[in-house]
């Protein structure tokens, strides 16, 4: 009795066991790395790119498998796989219950190919295996070096690849065949244009040199100005800026020792650059001069800045091909002493040092006939500023010609006088020629423009001002009357109204002046020597 319920416990003890047991077994069996050629049906492969290529078929399963189970241990490495030149393709082999990785170690020397299986053991593939499996289209990326050699540009300090526009070329695999590459990127129709710039070294080169190269270069109406059969792009030398086609033909010649061979043909857009050059009309300049900025091979895309400690305007330059030229306002309120001017374009710069000298001046205490309100001078300053903005890019005047007296007689204050009218205790600075004469005397348009303003402001009484272009205008005021209107073209010496005392005087006056971008200047400037743009 005792025995049958002794072999009862026993029998229920090993049936309460079994899950046990079998959960103890799965984690066994998951655990194992083991492979079997018939629970494999899939084997999944990650390139080194993390391209994930699936093989379901047996053929290609098998393959996989076989390359494997036939490989035979090694103690260690045939080659340094910590490199970081050395990448591995993960084999996933796909078992019913998880998937088992092993590390492929290819290489073009079909005696080096290997494995690492998941217990850190080293599978040396047979030559033959290894062979085939060199052949396989997954691991083409071995032959990268075997494609057609790239060529790159390097312009303006910067490398940059350059793409063929058609090419053939062909590698020899480990079975010693060539095969076509099919994989090198052809280039686009909207490749981007190289900057040239003749004062930088310019390089085309190969990784691999051509044993034949040309190049043929064409200006932009298709004209073929250069030939050569160096690379040396340098060598490249015109006298103005320019687009360029540069076409490139390289061929790699076919020999018993050469894995490589094909030809390629390339298509380069540039753009030939001279580095803007600045001259300036002089660096000794007095208050109230206009400095003319000279710019040479500036193209009209490029920005430039000026960095100056003078109180002066915005630069902007005009075409007068075949140069660009800017005029640059030396105000009055530049007081004696050295400035410096720097000039930045296309990554380059220009320095200048200006001696700025007193002009000649004199003071006088005059009386005023009427009183002059807090904004009188504000209202004028922003007249110019606006008339200035209003200013055409067209030239009215022609170079070195000397501007007209608009009234006859002796001014009796010049520019950049010294004024103070009584009581006040200030002084201002004359803003341009003053002259007492008779009220009604004929006025006249001291060079052709376009009368930009034809109205009153409280300070200078009714006033017109011309634009001669360029940034340059003429400023008439104290009119007893005005018989131009705005938006009017006038010629030089021509009639524009009569004087009188109008705005703030000392009785019958007539004020000329003149302005280069909204600044004031010596009229005396463009009496005496016009605007020199030559």
């Amino acid at each position: 009795m005792n025995n049958g319920k002794k072999t009862l416990n026993i029998a229920i003890s090993l049936i309460l066991c079994l899950p046990v047991i079998f959960i103890i077994y799965l984690i066994i069996v998951y655990s194992s790395h083991n492979i079997a050629a018939k629970d494999i049906n899939q084997v999944n492969i990650t390139l080194p790119s993390d391209e994930i290529i699936l093989y379901t078929d047996k053929t290609n399963v098998d393959f996989y498998l076989n390359a494997m189970l036939d490989a035979h241990k090694i103690s260690k490495a045939p080659r340094d796989i910590n490199n970081e030149s050395e990448s591995a393709v993960v084999i996933g082999y796909q078992r019913p219950d998880k998937q088992v990785d092993y590390l492929l170690f290819p290489s073009l020397d079909a005696k080096e190919c290997f494995m690492l299986s998941p217990d850190g053991e080293y599978l040396l593939l047979d030559e033959e295996t290894s062979e085939k499996l060199l052949l396989r289209d997954e691991l083409v990326y071995l032959y990268d070096n075997a494609k057609l050699p790239e060529l790159t540009i390097t312009a303006s300090g910067i490398q940059s690849k350059v793409l063929p526009v058609e090419y053939t070329w062909n590698y020899r695999k480990s079975d010693n065949t060539y095969y076509k590459d099919t994989q090198t990127e052809l280039q686009s129709d909207d490749v981007s244009e190289y900057e040239l710039f003749s004062d930088m070294v310019n390089v085309l080169q190969f990784v691999e040199a051509p044993d034949v190269v040309s190049i043929d270069v064409y200006d932009y109406v298709g004209n073929r100005i250069y030939q050569s059969d160096s690379l040396n792009i340098s060598q490249l030398s015109f006298g103005t800026d320019m687009s360029l086609v540069i076409y490139v033909h390289a061929k790699w010649n076919q020999t018993e020792t050469n894995t490589t061979y094909g030809i390629a043909e390339y298509k380069i857009n540039a753009r030939y650059d001279i580095p803007a050059k600045f001259t300036i009309s002089s660096e000794q300049l007095s208050q109230g001069d206009i400095l003319t900025i000279n710019a040479s091979f500036l193209d009209s895309s490029e920005v430039i800045v000026i960095e100056t400690n003078l109180k002066t305007s915005d630069l902007k330059f005009f075409n007068c091909d075949p140069k660009y030229i800017a005029l640059l306002p030396i105000s009055n309120k530049n007081s004696p002493g050295i400035y410096s001017m720097k000039l930045k374009a296309g990554g380059r710069e220009t320095n200048f040092d200006i001696t700025v000298n007193q002009v000649d001046n004199t003071i006088y205490h005059i009386t005023p006939t009427k009183t002059l309100s807090s904004s009188a001078y504000t209202e004028f300053n922003e007249l110019l500023l606006n008339s200035y903005i209003r200013s055409e890019n067209l030239l009215y005047i022609e170079d070195g010609i000397t501007f007209l007296d608009p009234i006859s007689g002796e001014a009796k204050y010049y520019y950049s006088d010294e004024l103070f009218y009584d009581p006040d205790p200030a002084s201002v600075s004359c803003p341009g020629n003053v002259f007492n004469v008779t009220q009604g005397t004929s006025v006249k348009s001291s060079e052709a423009g376009k009368v930009i303003f034809a109205g009153e402001t409280e300070l200078t009484g009714k006033t017109i001002i011309i634009d001669h272009g360029m940034g340059i205008q003429t400023i008439y005021c104290h009119l007893k009357s005005i018989s131009v209107s705005e938006n009017v073209n006038v010629k030089k010496g021509v009639t524009i109204g009569l004087s009188g005392n109008t705005g703030y005087v000392t009785g019958n006056e007539f004020m000329f002046a003149a302005s280069v971008n909204g600044i004031l200047v010596n009229p005396d400037i463009l009496l005496e020597e016009g605007i020199k743009l030559s």
